[in-house]
């Protein structure tokens, strides 16, 4: 399997954040097709087969139960955010999940 810090930064964390959404059952039904459409591309680029998120899971090494973990830490922080009177999106979720937990090769270098 090849390194994933071979991917560019921009792309392994917009598609680690549409990872976090599907998880979450919170991705776009515009971005799920997106994503469906390109899985041909994806599968080349993984070297791998499957969905796009099994790709992407294979490409990481996650472990089967991440997708469960990222769902309870979703209710949980759901729950943290009512107590507070505040409002979670998934989007600001799925981006503080990224940058919190993965470690992305070269992300402010190869954002220029």
């Amino acid at each position: 399997m090849k390194n994933r810090s071979t991917l560019p930064a921009e792309f392994l964390s917009a598609m680690l954040e549409h990872y976090v959404l599907w998880c979450i059952d919170e991705l776009e039904p515009e971005w799920q097709a997106r994503l469906q459409d390109r899985e041909a591309e994806l599968s080349a680029l993984f070297r791998s087969g499957g969905h796009w998120h099994e790709m992407l899971a294979e490409r990481m090494e996650f472990g089967a139960g991440l997708p469960e973990s990222i769902r309870s830490l979703w209710a949980r922080n759901q729950e943290v955010a009512r107590a507070r009177g505040e409002v979670l999106s998934p989007r600001e979720f799925a981006s503080g999940i990224v940058k919190k937990n993965f470690e992305i090769p070269g992300g402010a270098e190869q954002a220029e």
